[in-house]
């Protein structure tokens, strides 16, 4: 959809492909923007055109991929991960597997996504576990195949630099301010499942949300281009906006 001239643009079902319908996609954002994934089934990634709509190639990881999203300061980059709790890194020039590992500790992995400097990313799991990893583990091995070596997963699965254990049911959604300063993480089963962090400090928020803060079942959230505004989704319908007062712009 079009926000400034409100039309939208019907996408139609891809060629030769099975699914009907497409719930989970990302696109990438910025002047440079290029392309748009969308899951699939099998593992599969399909990768679009964002300017004619029309399908480019695709990408297949070991397992069902529930997640995935661009790495904003690296318009080739996409991030995905399984519901076994594989993480993958896929390069689009590429178009392969340039870095993959487990989530620490995930049973089933939910959501994933990366500050926009992709310095650092997040991975949600099934048991409301949100671990935060650095991206120096994905530049070793890229640095590896550059240097005309074969790709290879780790023995071991790197560590996460911290792991919030503050929501108990399934992440849904994670969300960085474009700085990197905030992460927001959310659950939709149950009530008032939300949470901020302080990413420098590796610390929760503990003055908000508040018992009286009206979040209800959160089923989407975002912050706005500079981080002035958090906007959160709930099952009523509504969408609640919140003004950050640390930053001075919208």
């Amino acid at each position: 959809m079009n926000v400034e001239t409100c039309q939208v643009t019907r996408v139609p079902g891809i060629k030769s492909r099975k699914e009907k319908s497409f719930e989970k996609f990302a696109m990438q954002h910025g002047p440079h923007a290029k392309y748009m994934a969308m899951v699939g089934t099998s593992g599969n990634l399909l990768i679009l055109s964002q300017t004619n709509k029309q399908f480019l190639f695709n990408v297949k990881a070991n397992a069902d991929v529930v997640k995935c999203g661009f790495a904003e300061t690296n318009e080739h980059h996409l991030y995905s991960i399984c519901r076994s709790g594989e993480v993958y890194l896929w390069d689009m020039r590429m178009r392969k597997c340039v870095s993959r590992h487990y989530d620490f500790g995930s049973v089933h992995g939910t959501c994933i996504a990366a500050t926009f400097d992709s310095k650092m990313y997040a991975c949600g799991s099934s048991s409301g576990v949100v671990n935060l990893y650095s991206n120096l583990y994905g530049k070793e091995q890229q640095q590896q195949q550059s240097k005309g070596g074969a790709f290879r997963a780790a023995a071991t699965a790197p560590k996460p630099v911290k792991s919030f254990m503050n929501l108990t049911t399934p992440i849904d959604h994670l969300a960085f301010t474009r700085n990197s300063e905030i992460l927001a993480m959310s659950s939709s089963r149950e009530k008032d499942s939300f949470r901020l962090v302080h990413v420098n400090s590796r610390t929760v928020f503990a003055n908000w949300p508040t018992n009286q803060t009206p979040l209800n079942y959160v089923s989407t959230l975002d912050f706005s281009p500079n981080g002035g505004f958090l906007a959160i989704g709930n099952a009523k319908g509504r969408v609640l906006l919140y003004r950050l007062n640390h930053y001075s712009t919208a």
